[in-house]
């Protein structure tokens, strides 16, 4: 909520808008661990209209700088126990055991990027998300992955079967990454037609990624959205404070 507001403040937006925050590690109302959601916001309140499918992070901290543990949770949702090779990860996901809960879109670019081959753990934060999009090069293409709605969450399942059969048959690494980043841009899109109102504010460490906003933003325009993102405030948790004192001065106001 904090990065929304801090965009939200940023660009003067007035009225109702959706807000997509994503990023990799944000405390959840629901006590899980959030980073892909969408808000309908309204005078300063917030409605979670949207969120990614959650799935577990298999070591809790070990998986955030281990993409492959991500990799193997996805697997193990999608293919069952067998697909996970590594023992001690497949018990923590078939007893849940130090493994919580994620909605984490960052999260899930490390997990595409484990089944990609291009990173399976990151030195640094954002490390595999930035080598997965550096990989898509110059490529250009509008095909994506299925990711579908089921209620209000964006289900990664057939997204992940499908890079999946991509990687098995040798597809290249820059097809894989923009079919993948160009199915969130999409997944944007139809929350925006599905909310119906007219104002997007894109924010979050996870719109660091260069393509991903530029294709968001072409196919959000394209569909007579007025599209907000960060320009002077930073979209990573360097805008996070700016967000907090714009909700606390909301409240204060109501109080």
């Amino acid at each position: 909520q904090a990065h929304v507001a801090a965009c939200a403040a940023e660009n003067g937006l007035r009225g109702e808008f959706l807000g997509v925050g994503w990023d990799g590690t944000g405390y959840g109302l629901d006590g899980a661990v959030w980073g892909g959601e969408f808000f309908l916001v309204r005078d300063g309140r917030f409605q979670r209209v949207a969120h990614l499918r959650r799935f577990r992070l298999p070591g809790g901290e070990a998986a955030v700088k281990e993409g492959w543990r991500v990799a193997a949770s996805l697997l193990y949702e999608t293919a069952g126990a067998g697909a996970v090779a590594n023992p001690l990860v497949r018990r923590m996901l078939e007893r849940g055991l130090n493994s919580p809960w994620t909605t984490s879109v960052g999260r899930l670019f490390d997990a595409v990027a484990s089944l990609a081959g291009v990173a399976q753990a990151n030195r640094f934060e954002g490390q595999a998300a930035m080598l997965l999009e550096r990989a898509i090069g110059r490529l250009k293409t509008s095909g994506c992955y299925p990711l579908d709605e089921q209620g209000e969450a964006g289900d990664w399942g057939p997204l992940v079967e499908a890079v999946c059969r991509d990687v098995k048959r040798g597809a290249p690494v820059e097809l894989i990454s923009a079919r993948f980043h160009n199915a969130l841009a999409e997944w944007i899109l139809k929350v925006a037609r599905r909310v119906g109102v007219r104002q997007v504010a894109l924010s979050g460490g996870v719109f660091q990624n260069s393509y991903l906003v530029e294709r968001a933003v072409e196919l959000l325009e394209g569909g007579g959205f007025r599209v907000a993102t960060h320009q002077r405030v930073p979209t990573n948790d360097g805008g996070v404070s700016l967000g907090q004192a714009v909700i606390a001065g909301l409240a204060a106001r109501e109080g």
